[in-house]
């Protein structure tokens, strides 16, 4: 209770977001929020970029209201139309279903299966006493935590469907190894300790797996299918389905433990196999591949069009032109940096901090 209350009294002071107001059409809150938040004045080029950039923003989908439905405002019913676009358009409906379906996917791996149960689980495989906590959510975590990094470092190099289509094979061989040893050994882990720590390996294997595959990367996918104006309404389906798979796993886990038992990893593996084949044979791959060329792919042009409207507005509202003078300003900060092609960090014959 007491950080709800925090959180509660602290979003008091909370400042308006700046695009919120620039949606409202409150221009001006909106740059002096901006300066506020950047400690700048209003006239500084940075704040004065952003504030462009917002402003290009809410033209862009004022225009793009204009033209689809004749409605020369964003409203609730522009809103409504842009869902209903989502799911009549055939291309855009083909790009929902990709990212929806690596949502759903990444929640029938098992892994808040793994993460919710993770005690029972672990009485399951013969641990006992009161390291069982630590084991389920002390280790669970840091390793969950660990090998997040190499997803970042290698996605861009690797490419998204090796990583997925790895991380489905490894965490079905996972499953199927520790249904294989429940099933062998069932109740006898007291004097099988080797099959019980063999079995704590595969499941820490699998949460390391998960962790630099599927973990981040379906969000990945399920942000770049889209196209930059339609990205925040699919991400929201998208991110629905992921809850209402994650609600449905956490409901069902229990009773398939207490009902099939070992054959409970059994129906994870079978859908870490749906993922493969998915990562394999339906999803793109999308490593580096500019909007046009996602475009192209779904054959489909929104992309395109909307990259060509943001372009126009940029220049009717001279967002280009503050962007020079940004880039001078920053040109200019990096030569003031330097003396005799000195560092700033050691002109004073120091070493930089």
């Amino acid at each position: 209770m007491v950080p709800a209350i925090v959180l509660c009294v602290g979003a008091c002071f909370l400042p308006f977001s700046p695009r919120w107001l620039m949606l409202k059409g409150r221009e001006e809150e909106c740059l002096l929020n901006l300066a506020k938040l950047r400690s700048r004045t209003p006239e500084d080029p940075m704040v004065q970029y952003e504030f462009r950039a917002l402003q290009a923003e809410r033209l862009v989908e004022r225009e793009a209201a204009k033209e689809r439905y004749g409605i020369d405002e964003v409203n609730f019913r522009v809103s409504l139309l842009e869902y209903k676009r989502l799911l009549t358009t055939k291309p855009l409906l083909h790009r929902l279903m990709i990212g929806a379906a690596a949502q759903g996917l990444q929640q029938w791996t098992g892994i808040n299966a793994i993460i919710y149960y993770a005690p029972t689980i672990f009485k399951q495989i013969g641990l006992t006493g009161g390291t069982i906590g630590l084991l389920a959510t002390g280790v669970v975590g840091i390793v969950n935590f660990v090998f997040t990094i190499p997803a970042v470092l290698f996605v861009d190099n690797v490419g998204r469907r090796p990583m997925l289509a790895w991380g489905e094979a490894n965490m079905a061989i996972s499953h199927a190894t520790v249904a294989a040893i429940i099933a062998v050994y069932g109740n006898r882990f007291d004097t099988h300790k080797t099959a019980g720590n063999a079995a704590v390996f595969m499941i820490y294997w699998y949460i390391a797996t998960f962790a630099y595959t599927w973990g981040p990367l379906a969000w990945v996918v399920s942000a770049e299918v889209f196209p930059l104006d339609m990205r925040a309404k699919g991400m929201s389906i998208s991110s629905a389905t992921n809850w209402i798979m994650n609600f449905t796993v956490a409901e069902v886990t229990p009773v398939m433990i207490t009902n099939i038992g070992y054959k409970t990893y059994i129906v994870f593996m079978c859908f870490c196999i749906v993922g493969f084949f998915y990562s394999i044979f339906i999803l793109p791959e999308l490593k580096g591949l500019s909007l046009e060329e996602v475009d192209a792919i779904f054959k489909d042009t929104s992309g395109t069009e909307d990259r060509e409207r943001r372009e126009r507005v940029a220049r009717q509202i001279g967002l280009d032109k503050v962007a020079q003078q940004v880039h001078h300003k920053e040109m200019g900060g990096q030569s003031d940096a330097k003396t005799d092609g000195v560092p700033q960090g050691k002109r004073f014959g120091g070493e930089g901090v």
